[in-house]
C-alpha cells in the first residue's frame, strides 16, 4: 500500500474524486504495468491530468496533440471517445 500512497504523493494526488476509479488511478500511478493494446499508443495519464490544470487547455486539445505524437510514433492513436474513456470521463466533453 505504501508504493500505491508514494506514487500519488510523486504525481500530486493528495485527495480523491469522483472521476479516479480504481481502474483510472491503477493506469495514472503505475502506467507501466499497463498492457500496451496490440499497435495502439499508450496515453500519458500523469501529462494529460497536469495539462488540464492549465488555463485554457481542454481534453479535445489533448487528444489532438495524443493523435499527432501518437502518428510521428508510428502507432494507432485511440479515437476520442477511447480516450477520454481511458482517462475516465466517459460522455464528458
Amino acid at each position: 500500500m505504501s508504493d500505491v500512497i508514494q506514487r500519488a504523493t510523486e504525481r500530486g494526488i493528495d485527495s480523491l474524486e469522483d472521476r479516479m476509479t480504481k481502474k483510472w488511478l491503477y493506469e495514472f500511478l503505475f502506467p507501466e504495468r499497463e498492457p500496451i493494446e496490440k499497435g495502439y499508443h499508450p496515453v500519458d495519464f500523469e501529462m494529460i491530468h497536469k495539462e488540464l490544470q492549465k488555463k485554457n487547455v481542454t481534453l479535445k486539445l489533448l487528444h489532438h496533440e495524443y493523435c499527432s505524437t501518437a502518428r510521428d510514433a508510428g502507432r494507432i492513436p485511440y479515437a476520442y471517445r477511447s480516450f477520454t474513456e481511458k482517462y475516465g470521463l466517459d460522455g464528458l466533453h
